[in-house]
């Protein structure tokens, strides 16, 4: 039973991470229709940004997390005005871009920051202890964070007037725009937003794990995962889905091995998909 609540605890503090990393594709996907190859590469820019704000700077790590957010919200909507608007509508252009922007990043990580790898001094020391569950006090700070910035792009996509137009961008173009909204502004917000939540899932990361420039790849394909599985462009979905990510992989990881949780979760997203295709909470 201890071993059971330990699996538990850490599947749901993982859980949260990984719906912060999936969210952002997720509203990129539902409001401009564009899978984000580089997703994660936009991860490791917020890590090393925390890197070094953060741990060679020796900026106060909520400054350097809050900064890191806002400097990918302003990439994010350079990024867009700048290369994704003249194609939008196109399909493999996107795509294109995208795979050949996360190409790039990469590449020039290794250029800019070495092949060394690094790490963040932890900014949030010490264990936390509750009967027989033990657990680190920046992976609790971690996941809290996480969910109140979950918390907080659920509150701008369904009660806000922000999030109004993005559900009917995402709907209906066309019609949306019919009724006053400005595509090209929410589409910008969009970029902008889900980069910005890249950027803070990495400075998260940061604290948790070495980086290096490749350190995206895990997390995106993780965040293509819960996205599928959630249900394509459903935020409720993806963040059911991270959820039951980061379970299987804990729970396979204490009682299997950690080699096996890779695979148990794509067999997970595999019997998900052949049983429901449209997601967890996809439309048909």
């Amino acid at each position: 039973m201890a071993l059971f609540t330990q699996g538990l605890v850490n599947g749901l503090e993982m859980g949260c991470l990984y719906a912060l990393m999936a969210l952002g594709l997720c509203l990129i996907f539902g409001v401009m229709k564009t899978v984000n190859f580089a997703h994660g590469e936009f991860l490791m820019l917020g890590a090393y940004a925390t890197y070094y704000l953060f741990g060679q700077i020796g900026m106060p790590y909520i400054l350097s997390f809050i900064l890191t957010m806002a400097l990918l919200f302003a990439l994010g909507f350079g990024i867009e005005k700048g290369f994704l608007r003249p194609i939008r509508g196109n399909t493999v252009a996107g795509f294109i871009f995208t795979l050949g922007l996360s190409m790039f990043l990469m590449n020039l990580g290794w250029l800019v920051f070495g092949l060394v790898t690094k790490g963040v001094p932890s900014p949030f020391p010490g264990l936390l202890q509750v009967g027989t569950v033990r657990t680190s006090v920046e992976r609790v700070v971690t996941a809290v964070i996480a969910l109140g910035l979950i918390g907080g792009l659920m509150y701008i996509v369904y009660r806000s007037k922000l999030g109004r137009a993005f559900r009917a961008v995402a709907q209906d173009p066309e019609a949306a725009q019919l009724q006053g909204v400005n595509i090209s502004h929410i589409s910008s917000l969009s970029l902008a937003i889900s980069l910005a939540l890249a950027g803070a899932s990495g400075s998260l990361v940061a604290c948790l794990f070495n980086i290096l420039p490749s350190m995206g790849v895990r997390p995106c394909a993780l965040a293509f995962v819960i996205v599928v599985v959630g249900g394509l462009g459903s935020i409720p979905g993806a963040i059911i889905a991270a959820l039951l990510v980061g379970l299987v992989e804990s729970f396979v990881s204490i009682y299997v091995g950690t080699i096996w949780s890779w695979g148990a979760i794509f067999l997970m997203a595999f019997l998900v998909i052949a049983f429901r295709p449209q997601g967890l909470r996809g439309r048909a």
